[in-house]
């Protein structure tokens, strides 16, 4: 019987380690294909629709709204993925920034974000300006609240276009930055400058309509709370008789290079203006246009100023140089007031001085005034082209 016993104990126990055995090679067989399934199947991870993300300041407060029509991240430690993308920056009493793109990535952290196929607009409270700029990639870092690019960007408004090859935008500071900038504005009015020149309606007429003009900067800054614009080497052309050219063109309470309406300039770094047949060169000028975009005066300062034109019946250009070159709409004249000198290009005899010039730009009439200071005037006289010729025969 003890005998018995022990083989059936002994039965129980080889039954019982064979059943585990089993148990154990079923669990580590089914671990095996679990281990492979589980390597072909995507990390967790999570989308969402009609998203809105936050990205809050130092001091908890939201700085950014990113809303998005679809967010994707693959694990916390990932990138999301954005698609319909609007960014909004809203500093209250000062811009209104909104970006809007059509996909981005951004880290996860929220640091950094970049865009593809974007609009920015800015609208600045105090003056009412709005600026739309369009590029095909840009970079935010909400760390430093800033938005750059290197790609091409454009810029318009009701009468005209920019193209630019770069921008950089400080959205704490309100500042734009523009590199190589290259502006075309249309106006449905007369030219703003040719026709503010010419004294008459019959000599308007005979002026060919161009109510295009293109300007370019190497730089451009704006300012959006203070409405100040700032171009480098600034050049402005109007068909083949405009162009004015200055190291540096400043602009208040308008928007420089993006409309004349309503503007001061103030150019310095050398100011060199063609018109038709003259030139003006100066060190400095104040130009201002009025409501309706057209020039009301200019005021050139230099050491000196110096105005040169082709005079009829002259070979070579006469030069006027003097401490001041001013024109108003009113006078529809060009005045040198204070000390002037005249000499004409290739001829030293010939040339004058005095005071207070007046020019008379349509029939290119000069008059001194000023008697105090005296005056000279020796100009040989142009002698007939068939001067050389035998006189004819008396009948």
């Amino acid at each position: 019987m003890p005998a018995y016993s022990r083989n059936l104990l002994l039965s129980l126990v080889l039954a019982a380690v064979a059943v585990l055995t089993w148990m154990l090679a079923r669990n580590t067989a089914q671990e095996a294909v679990d281990s492979v399934r589980d390597a072909s199947r995507p990390p967790p991870g999570y989308y969402m629709r009609d998203a809105v993300l936050y990205r809050t300041d130092v001091d908890g407060e939201v700085a950014f709204r990113i809303e998005a029509g679809r967010v994707e991240q693959a694990s916390s430690e990932s990138e999301y993925s954005l698609e319909k993308v609007r960014v909004e920056y809203d500093e209250e009493l000062d811009v209104a920034w909104r970006l809007t793109a059509e996909r981005g990535q951004m880290t996860a952290d929220r640091e950094q974000l970049e865009l593809q196929t974007v609009e920015l607009r800015a609208r600045a409270r105090q003056s009412g300006k709005t600026f739309v700029f369009d590029t095909r990639g840009l970079s935010v870092d909400f760390a430093t609240e800033t938005a750059t690019t290197s790609q091409l960007v454009q810029m318009q408004n009701e009468q005209c276009e920019s193209d630019a090859r770069g921008l950089n935008v400080d959205l704490r500071n309100n500042t734009v930055e523009l590199l190589d900038t290259v502006t075309v504005c249309r106006q449905s009015r007369r030219p703003v400058l040719a026709i503010g020149l010419i004294a008459g309606a019959a000599i308007a007429q005979d002026i060919p309509s161009n109510n295009t003009y293109t300007s370019a900067c190497s730089r451009w800054d704006g300012d959006l709370i203070t409405d100040r614009f700032v171009c480098e080497n600034a050049e402005i052309t109007r068909g083949n008789s405009f162009r004015l050219t200055a190291g540096q063109a400043i602009a208040n309470d308008g928007v420089l290079l993006t409309t004349m309406e309503d503007s001061q300039w103030q150019l310095t770094g050398g100011v060199n203006l063609q018109f038709e047949t003259a030139v003006m060169v100066a060190d400095s000028a104040n130009f201002s246009y009025g409501a309706d975009g057209e020039l009301e005066s200019f005021d050139m300062a230099g050491s000196p100023v110096e105005l040169s034109d082709y005079i009829e019946g002259r070979p070579n250009p006469v030069r006027i140089r003097g401490e001041r070159i001013v024109y108003s709409v009113e006078s529809g004249t060009l005045k040198m007031p204070g000390q002037v000198e005249l000499v004409e290009d290739g001829n030293p005899d010939n040339g004058a001085f005095g005071c207070d010039l007046t020019y008379w730009f349509v029939e290119k009439r000069i008059q001194l005034g000023g008697a105090l200071c005296g005056g000279r005037l020796s100009l040989t006289p142009v002698e007939p082209e068939n001067s050389s010729k035998e006189p004819p025969d008396e009948p």
